[in-house]
């Protein structure tokens, strides 16, 4: 998109600047996403994704502390399909950094509940996600 701004003077001031910028769908509604450092974040705080991010650290200390064997048996507890609860249990090892900037709303625009759980494997380090996520 080209932005044009012209300031009546003698003679006129004429500045431009070209903002690229995308549409990206986020569930049933899109998105005009622009890229760079001033319109990369959002500022909404996506509940669906704050409640999934805490479900996977729920159920990542629920096998840890040995109160479920497997994914197979939480999967059963919480009466969820263990495909679906297989994809949930990664999150709980998420980044503090990462945690904190959902639950406030500055996550990048195109990572949603969706993004997370199908289209993005979550790497072991935390300097890999803090990439995979676009966080850096």
């Amino acid at each position: 998109m080209k932005v044009a701004l012209v300031i009546p003077h003698e003679p006129p001031i004429r500045y431009e600047r070209l903002v690229p910028l995308m549409l990206k769908r986020r569930g049933v509604e899109q998105k005009l996403v622009i890229e760079g450092p001033w319109g990369s974040r959002s500022r909404n705080v996506d509940a669906a994704l704050v409640n999934t991010i805490s479900r996977g650290f729920q159920w990542w200390s629920m096998l840890m502390s040995g109160e479920v064997d497997s994914i197979e048996d939480l999967a059963k507890k919480v009466g969820l399909a263990g495909q679906t609860v297989g994809r949930i249990v990664p999150l709980g090892m998420l980044a503090p950094d990462i945690v904190e900037a959902i639950v406030e709303g500055r996550q990048p625009v195109t990572l949603t509940t969706r993004a997370l759980l199908h289209d993005i494997a979550i790497p072991v380090s935390w300097e890999a996600q803090r990439r995979e996520l676009g966080f850096i």
